[in-house]
């Protein structure tokens, strides 16, 4: 049986993985960080790559994993590497369910420049799945002056 420990080094793992994975173009594996019915949105802040739209959802790892590599390859492919930079998570257990909160940053470089491509922070849902893994439920982004969805938190609690 796991311990409290052992899950929140597994689910910072996760979270870290999480950057990795995505930044290394593996979305498959980066899927596999995702329940098969996991809910993931981004609400818009300001944006250096582009005007998305305010709000976006996807539901289902394989529509969350298609959004992302639909938003990332174009990038690689025009020589833009991502560089994924996650704050200390905080973390709270409850059994086989808990809830992060990161910031983030993320840096775009090409061959010519350095550039942060965006901020913000993530408040995040996981489950311990029977194999033991930690996997996201739900993952809300929030980028930098994007609006706080209804009833998200905008900070964790202070204790």
């Amino acid at each position: 049986m796991p311990t409290h420990h052992d899950d929140r080094e597994a689910i910072e793992r996760t979270i870290s993985l999480y950057s990795h994975l995505v930044d290394f173009g593996r979305f498959d594996e980066w899927g596999d960080l995702f329940t098969e019915d996991a809910e993931a949105s981004v609400h818009g802040g300001v944006q250096v790559w582009g005007d998305g739209p305010a709000v976006s959802v996807q539901r289902g790892r394989a529509e969350i994993v298609e959004f992302v590599r639909g938003n990332v390859e174009p990038l690689r492919e025009k020589g833009v590497h991502l560089l994924h930079m996650a704050g200390k998570p905080l973390v709270e257990i409850d059994g086989a369910r808990a809830t992060a909160w990161w910031t983030y940053v993320v840096v775009a470089t090409t061959a010519e420049a350095i550039n942060v491509a965006a901020t913000g922070r993530y408040h995040t849902e996981l489950v311990r799945g029977d194999d033991g893994h930690w996997r996201f439920s739900n993952r809300t982004c929030i980028e930098t002056g994007g609006p706080l969805p209804v009833g998200a938190l905008s900070q964790p609690p202070a204790h």
